[in-house]
């Protein structure tokens, strides 16, 4: 990185990003098929706070608990905390978004890049560790509750089935399922993943934990925002449950059984 005056830039081989957890792990198809053209083999990615557009602010913790993940992907050298903004042609993604469905696709089109091979395999590859066979995950923002039948599909994997998240979201997730499904608790992003990628299907809306399991390919059921469905890229291993749509055991099963090669790959 150089410093121009006030201005901290990124260099070649070197990326940064702000915005929260979720989209860190959606740009990384992105600086992958950036490193590609470039016949680059790994990045530097700087992780920055920038107050003006985003809610929930990366600071040192949030790029230790995200930092070992990355690192553990062979295309990430190094991950830094920067305490100021780093200018870098990933900068402005977000005005992206109203051109663009998905976040990934933001990201592709800022740094000059179309759809990719990233859409049809995994950009996130950690050791699978089996805790449940079903994982899930409620956060607050960008769900629709009137379109997805948390209660019918937490039943349905009560018994063989952890939540992730913070408590208040895992007691308002038993309050919604009417359930006792247990909270499993992880260290950090990297134990996050590797919990995910040993199940058999996740069950969430558009979040960090989200990201991951579409990231590792792992099956999935999203209960899409009905304000800002960008998560969702038609991906043959996950069900978006929308308004109008209907969401049957049945397509479950299939999801569960067919679905389960996109990870393995």
């Amino acid at each position: 990185m150089k410093i121009v005056g006030d201005l901290h830039i990124a260099e070649e081989g070197e990326y940064s990003h702000t915005g929260k957890i979720g989209d860190v792990i959606y740009a990384l198809p992105a600086i992958i098929e950036d490193l590609r053209h470039k016949d680059l083999s790994a990045a530097h990615l700087f992780l920055y706070d920038d107050y003006a557009t985003t809610e929930g602010h990366m600071d040192q913790d949030l790029v230790a608990n995200v930092a070992p993940l990355l690192l553990s992907q062979a295309y990430i050298t190094r991950v830094s905390f920067s305490p100021r903004p780093v200018q870098c042609n990933l900068t402005g993604w977000r005005s992206w978004m109203g051109r663009y469905d998905t976040i990934v696709g933001a990201h592709l089109a800022t740094l000059g890049h179309g759809d990719a091979d990233v859409f049809s395999e995994p950009w996130i590859k950690v050791e699978r560790r089996r805790v449940k066979q079903v994982i899930f995950n409620l956060t607050a923002r960008w769900k629709d509750h009137q379109a997805f039948p948390w209660e019918m599909v937490a039943k349905r994997f009560a018994d063989c089935s952890g939540f992730v998240g913070t408590q208040e979201e895992h007691e308002n997730f038993l309050r919604l399922t009417n359930t006792e499904i247990p909270r499993l608790h992880t260290r950090h992003l990297l134990d996050l993943a590797q919990t995910i990628a040993g199940a058999d299907l996740f069950v969430g809306n558009q979040s960090s934990p989200f990201a991951l399991a579409a990231a590792m390919r792992v099956p999935r059921l999203l209960d899409a925002s009905s304000a800002y469905d960008n998560c969702d890229w038609g991906a043959p291993e996950c069900i978006a449950v929308k308004k109008h749509t209907v969401l049957t055991m049945s397509r479950v099963d299939w999801i569960m059984e067919h679905g389960a090669h996109a990870s393995k790959h």
